[in-house]
């Protein structure tokens, strides 16, 4: 890279890409269509639980189609008493301080398959109006829904698809020929590092192994950028928010219509991932305020930081100083912090290597599930793929036996931060007890910790996508710059609803970690000018997400030292192989405090 410029020109083209996915995210766009999607996953519901309400539905649904004037008589399935109000029977709430009774549920169900919880004898003081059908009403099952159902589900599909499908195509095609153009424009003597040991090329064809590159300085990046793109939005941005809880809240009123019965236990699945995929946007909203990307107001920031992470169990001032020592850090073998990798060794690369021969294809499912499932806890609870320099660390409580390294991850002032983190989770952990010990436990296991096992899923996953590849390396400390750090990140093809969701997280994450306080909205517009000015060492892999992940949870195992002056690590194709070479005593330098966001 023989110069960079100082501010480029945006080609008209790109700009209309621009300006369209601007249209995208616009907030009243977001908030009509989820107030649409989520008032049809309402009525979606009601229909699969009342059978007059489909039954209603479905003769709406064939006069529209016969173009005669529909006949519905509009009746309660069930039948109250005199002078009540007319009503879906639901199951009974108890006298307060009362331990709900699960008995009644099993009496409930239409189908008379057994409900969740334990058989009880009903209690006195609590009582279930008896269901009878009306004569004109015929429940006929599950089956019967699939006519009304099938037109529902493919017309919200074709909105979201209409909504901005075509914006990402038209970015994916633009990646793709910029790839093509690099890949042609290589010499044939081009160099990539340990290209005979690496675990394989992904889509990005070894690009980040080529050796010899040259870097910019943080300042000729942020030179590039214009500063229009880095000013916050409150307003913007508090939208953005309540899109999120919305959309979130709207989801778990749905899941009160399930049925708590082992028959519907399909339905409590797709609610948890569904609920857990949504309310990932309420967790990107709190990691935009610990970036300081959310505000201007610190207070009003961190106010709506700490209450979204407190709900989803995230200790917020923790993970915000850990999170900015990862960004200072990324790619770094010594000092980064979060999926930092191992180095081959008989018990870490060892155990994995076993595991892979043993399991066979099933490896890479065994792999996700562990990473996905477990990963987030592990962090927080042990450090668990943290950088070495920091020893075992614990996000709730920063003294022995914690914090244990040759560095502290939370030196100084950042240990009252951790202590004020814990008011708000043990807040939340104390409201679900309370929940569950006078409704039953499985109201908070189904209602919450379903879908809160599925957010940590996508959290884990982002982050272990984002930053891993088989022919993504990390650095040594000698050899390592924030340039190199920032640039090693990938962006990846999410599609058109993960990226409304999650507000585009995954997709524009090079630039986030170019500078992270550039809101969300602004970083569409800023990839362009990334991967324009930055051809050279902006990171685009077009794998679809699921091939991806197969491909990073079966190959990436563990990373070793190459030789030259690129200070590579790179994933090992045979990783045992690596403690039979003889090593090279290698000169350290010792580990400096580097810097970390301002913000924290």
């Amino acid at each position: 890279m023989e110069a960079v410029p100082q501010y480029i020109e945006i080609p008209a083209s790109l700009e209309e890409d621009g300006a369209c996915q601007t249209r995208v995210g616009s907030v009243l766009t977001h908030l009509t269509l989820s107030t649409t999607v989520l008032a049809s996953l309402v009525m979606g519901a009601l229909m699969v639980i009342d059978p007059s309400t489909q039954n209603a539905a479905q003769s709406l649904w064939s006069a529209a189609l016969s173009r005669a004037p529909p006949v519905v008589s509009w009746q309660p399935v069930y039948q109250p008493q005199q002078g009540a109000r007319p009503s879906m029977v639901r199951p009974p709430m108890p006298n307060a301080g009362a331990h709900r009774d699960t008995s009644v549920l099993t009496s409930l169900t239409r189908d008379g398959s057994a409900a969740f919880g334990s058989e009880k004898k009903a209690k006195a003081d609590i009582t279930a109006p008896k269901a009878s059908a009306t004569a004109d009403v015929k429940d006929t099952g599950f089956l019967s829904k699939i006519p009304i159902f099938g037109p529902l589900l493919g017309f919200f599909a074709s909105v979201f698809t209409l909504y901005s499908y075509s914006a990402f195509r038209k970015r994916h095609a633009e990646n793709l020929e910029m790839q093509a153009k690099e890949q042609a424009a290589l010499s044939a003597d081009v160099q990539y590092v340990a290209e005979d040991k690496v675990a394989g090329f992904s889509g990005l064809k070894g690009k980040a192994l080529i050796a010899g590159k040259k870097y910019p300085t943080k300042p000729e990046v942020m030179a590039a950028i214009p500063k229009e793109l880095m000013k916050r939005d409150t307003f913007k941005s508090m939208m953005y928010a309540l899109m999120s809880l919305t959309v979130t809240g709207l989801c778990v009123f749905a899941g009160t219509f399930i049925p708590y019965s082992w028959t519907y236990a399909w339905a409590w699945a797709i609610y948890g991932v569904v609920t857990g995929t949504v309310a990932t946007g309420c967790w990107v909203v709190a990691h935009e305020c610990g970036h300081n990307a959310f505000s201007d107001n610190r207070v009003l920031q961190d106010a709506v930081g700490y209450t979204f992470h407190s709900l989803l169990l995230v200790p917020y001032f923790s993970w915000q100083r850990s999170h900015a020592v990862h960004h200072a850090n990324t790619n770094n073998m010594e000092t980064g912090e979060t999926h930092v990798p191992r180095r081959p060794t008989k018990h870490t690369a060892g155990i994995s290597v076993f595991f892979k021969k043993a399991l066979g294809p099933l490896w890479p499912l065994v792999h996700s599930f562990v990473v996905l499932a477990f990963g987030w806890p592990m962090y927080l609870i042990s450090g668990e793929s943290g950088g070495p320099a920091y020893g075992k660390t614990n996000h709730f409580w920063p003294y022995a036996p914690f914090n244990n390294g040759k560095k502290e991850l939370f030196p100084g002032k950042h240990k009252l931060r951790v202590l004020l983190s814990d008011i708000g989770v043990l807040a939340v952990i104390a409201g679900l007890i309370a929940w569950g010990t006078t409704y039953g436990a499985m109201y908070p296991v189904l209602h919450y910790v379903l879908p809160y096992m599925f957010t940590n899923a996508w959290l884990v996953g982002y982050t272990w996508l984002q930053h891993t590849d088989v022919d993504v390396p990390h650095f040594d400390q000698n050899q390592y710059t924030w340039a190199k750090g920032a640039f090693h990140t990938i962006d990846r093809p999410y599609g058109p609803v993960l990226d409304f969701l999650h507000h585009g997280i995954g997709s524009t994450h090079v630039c986030h970690h170019v500078n992270s306080a550039i809101p969300h909205y602004n970083a569409w517009k800023v990839t362009e000018h990334l991967k324009t000015t930055f051809p050279d060492i902006y990171l685009y892999d077009p794998t679809p997400i699921h091939k991806a992940l197969w491909r990073v949870a079966n190959n990436c195992i563990a990373v070793d030292k190459q030789p030259g002056e690129d200070g590579m690590y790179v994933w090992l194709k045979e990783p045992l192989a690596a403690l039979k070479e003889p090593k090279k005593e290698e000169e350290k330098q010792p580990i400096a405090q580097q810097p970390v966001l301002a913000t924290v």
